[in-house]
């Protein structure tokens, strides 16, 4: 019987005896739409240009179909030579469903000897289903005896390595013994299939021994030891499985790191696409790297990431989520309020729930509220995070923006609620900033947990509470180092002068450990101060003239009180005066001498030659060369004024100790410069042998300035020409750096690679390249001329830049 006579007795209503093992067969005509779907499978299952897929789908939903005249037409299928692929189809769709029925058995056990592999491999998985022991019986008959010939038997023990039966061992183990090395390497996996023992390889005595202890057991014991067995093979073999991936994953890293920059994407969109779940999951974060460093996703990935919201594998629907939310792609909302409806899984839900919130999805909104209200504390900390979000971006309507705060307060209040949790309720209060969380922020501030702590002092900063300032304060001493840093932060922004009293304390190293808490202590104490009185800013400040620690900070209060007084220039004078003594303790002479500048020009006729002289003194310790014009207008104009005399004098013998400390500390071009001046300004003002005497200074100062250029400019040639080339920019730049005061080493060192043998480019060019840039007016050096003409050159040049 056909196919076709099949389908048409199946239409006619003629009644076939239902199978067993699947619902029974409809009898009578068949509705029009059975007949359709009837007719429609068939095709799939027999038609030629069908693919191998189509098939095995049609013959799985053919095995669950009640439809009279199923079961012949699936013997049929069984049967037929000429369409083997559907004969295929059929068997491995048995295999796969387990749905076996005795009408199947004949035609089979007929596909367990066709001369085509694929058609026996199916015939053996498909009567590995069975239980029967007839067809138990009948495999066995067909492994031992081979009536079938070798490509048969070997299929009956693929078949009986599936049946976990004592008369499948007793089978495999007597074929151990066969005289074909095909048949017991057969028989062989067959075993270790079955019992999960891979250690007797073909030794029959091992399997004999073994089965010798175990074929008495019960059938219900044999078959536990045997499930253990294969528990642990499976353990193993996921094992592998997962060592396999990994690797595999690892490999597709490496081949992505290799692709050019132009082809990643591609190879990104395959990967998302990839049936394993661990090559998608890659390939979300390959996508998600991309999108860090600041690539634009094409919108085929997009695509692709909105498919892999609905994906089989809870990792990858989790990754996806959060990577939809990364590319900010606002199309995939609607799918994921979908899939928050549908979705079981805390773990994407609350993937879905950041996503949501990320893309300030408006029309998410009850359900982030729904979610915030009674979902577990995990889903509820997202939620928290996504509703605030929208609050922050004026997306929630009033009556939403009311619900919100109801539910947080509610749920805060809850004493089952985790640390966590409200620790994400108080952060969502402080953006959503409503006066109703006032009281349940205050209330935290003594909290157990710093954490909480730490929120509720950064919420009623949010809320500018300015009465809260007062609570606040003692959290300034606060065990946790967060907590006394927002505190004295909040205090800064909320809190008032009376509050230094618990800020200042924590600048100081000896009661405040954590050096960013004393940071912060000394900006808030900076902006309360900001607030306080002239008399308090005095006083804050004159405690700090001992703390050479906090010079900086004492420098800025003074300038503080100084704008303070700037109405009253003459009560300016002291403060101008202490804040210059600051900044020379701070090693600050230029800005000293400028705030003694104003000191002087502020004050009276008794205080103006004192500071005269302090001011000339930090001058002189800013290596300022207009401090010698201030000692020469103070020259000896008029005999008769003593007070000339004596400020003349006395700013002479602070130059000479200037220029006595420069000469001790080697800083000879501040010496040369400051003698300079002296001996052009002071001359006629200053006896004859005092102007000698800074003449020598000066000369044995440029003497050991020179000196010390030749050895500085020698040790960096030797560098440029003998060192590594990757240094050589570097030296340059030193070189250029130190301008004029390298020409003349330069050419001496140039003058000293002269020689009568061959030329040396390796050293005159970079030099000559130098020299090029420094001294552009030295010229008529050629490389290609002789050892005499260039030494010509060279020494007509050091004529030229001599002092």
């Amino acid at each position: 019987m056909r196919i076709g006579q099949i389908i048409l007795l199946s239409l006619c209503g003629c009644a076939i005896v239902a199978p067993t093992g699947a619902a029974k067969s409809t009898e009578g005509p068949l509705p029009a739409d059975q007949q359709a779907e009837l007719q429609t499978l068939s095709r799939m299952l027999s038609e030629a240009d069908r693919s191998a897929k189509t098939r095995f789908e049609a013959a799985s939903l053919l095995l669950t179909k009640p439809y009279a005249g199923v079961v012949d037409l699936l013997v049929e299928s069984l049967a037929d030579t000429s369409n083997r692929p559907a004969s295929t189809a059929v068997a491995n769709a048995i295999a796969e469903t387990g749905i076996t029925r005795a009408e199947f058995v004949s035609p089979l056990f007929v596909m367990l000897v066709d001369e085509n592999l694929a058609v026996r491999i199916a015939a053996a998985g498909a009567l590995g289903r069975y239980s029967n022991q007839a067809v138990l019986d009948r495999l066995s008959g067909l492994a031992l005896q081979g009536d079938g010939g070798e490509a048969g038997r070997l299929a009956a023990i693929s078949a009986l390595s599936r049946m976990p039966d004592k008369r499948s061992i007793d089978t495999l183990i007597a074929l151990l013994n066969d005289s074909k090395p095909q048949i017991t390497a057969a028989a062989s996996t067959a075993l270790s299939k079955l019992t999960g023992i891979r250690s007797f390889g073909t030794d029959a005595k091992l399997w004999q021994a073994w089965w010798q202890q175990n074929e008495n057991k019960s059938l219900q014991q044999w078959l536990s030891d045997l499930a253990e067995s294969l528990t642990a093979q499976n353990a193993v073999l996921e094992e592998r499985i997962l060592q396999l991936n990994g690797r595999l994953v690892e490999a597709i890293t490496n081949w992505y790191a290799a692709t050019p920059a132009v082809n990643r994407p591609a190879l990104v969109a395959a990967m998302l696409k990839d049936p394993l779940a661990e090559i998608r999951l890659k390939g979300l974060e390959l996508a998600g790297q991309r999108l860090a460093a600041g690539d634009e996703l094409a919108e085929t990935t997009a695509s692709a990431v909105r498919v892999l919201l609905v994906d089989e594998n809870v990792r990858v629907r989790a990754a996806s989520a959060q990577l939809a939310a990364g590319m900010y792609d606002t199309e995939a909302i609607d799918i994921l309020m979908k899939r928050m409806a549908e979705e079981r899984v805390d773990e994407v839900r609350m993937s879905l729930i950041s996503a949501l919130g990320a893309l300030r999805a408006q029309a998410a909104a009850d359900m982030l509220l729904d979610a915030l209200s009674d979902e577990p504390d995990g889903m509820a900390i997202k939620a928290a995070g996504a509703v605030a979000r929208l609050a922050d971006n004026a997306l929630l309507s009033p009556p939403q923006r009311a619900r919100a705060v109801d539910v947080i307060i509610k749920r805060y209040g809850n004493d089952e609620a985790s640390q966590n949790l409200r620790e994400a309720l108080l952060g969502a209060m402080g953006i959503l900033r409503e006066s109703r969380f006032v009281p349940v922020m205050k209330s935290a501030l003594s909290d157990k947990v710093a954490a909480i702590r730490l929120e509720a002092v950064r919420g009623l900063q949010q809320l500018n509470v300015f009465d809260a300032a007062g609570e606040i304060a003692p959290l300034t001493a606060d065990p946790d180092r967060g907590v006394r840093q927002a505190a004295i932060a909040a205090l800064g922004a909320l809190g008032d002068v009376s509050h230094l009293d618990e800020v200042l304390p924590r600048t100081r190293g000896e009661i405040e450990p954590d050096p960013e808490v004393r940071k912060q202590a000394w900006q808030t104490a900076m902006e309360l101060l900001a607030k306080a009185d002239i008399g308090r800013i005095a006083a804050e400040a004159d405690a700090l003239a001992d703390q050479p620690e906090a010079r900086d900070h004492q420098i800025k209060l003074l300038n503080m009180l100084v704008d303070r007084l700037a109405e009253t220039p003459s009560a300016t004078v002291a403060a101008r005066v202490k804040l210059a003594e600051a900044l020379l303790s701070a090693g600050r002479p230029a800005e000293a001498a400028e705030s003694l500048a104003k000191a002087h020009a502020a004050a009276g006729a008794e205080e103006a030659g004192g500071l005269w002289l302090r001011w000339l003194a930090a001058l002189l310790a800013a290596d300022d060369t207009t401090s010698i014009a201030h000692i020469a207008d103070k020259g000896v104009k008029d005999p008769e004024d003593p007070k000339d005399v004596q400020l003349f004098n006395a700013g002479v013998r602070l130059l000479f100790e200037r220029l006595a400390a420069l000469q001790a500390a080697g800083q000879y071009r501040a010496l040369i410069a400051l003698a300079d001046q002296a001996i052009n300004r002071l001359a006629g003002k200053l006896a004859e042998d005092r102007i000698n005497e800074i003449s020598a200074m000066r000369d044995q100062a440029r003497a050991q300035q020179q000196q010390a250029d030749r050895e500085t400019v020698g040790r960096l040639v030797k560098a440029l020409t003998g060192g590594e080339p990757a240094n050589a920019t570097a030296v340059q730049n030193e070189l250029l750096a130190m301008r004029k005061q390298a020409v003349g080493p330069l050419v001496e060192q140039l003058r000293a690679a002269i020689t009568d043998q061959s030329p040396n480019p390796a050293v005159e060019t970079p030099i000559i390249e130098l020299l090029a840039k420094l001294a552009p007016e030295l010229t008529g050096y050629d490389v290609q001329a002789t050892a005499v003409e260039k030494r010509k050159i060279l020494d007509a040049w050091l004529e030229k830049v001599r002092p």
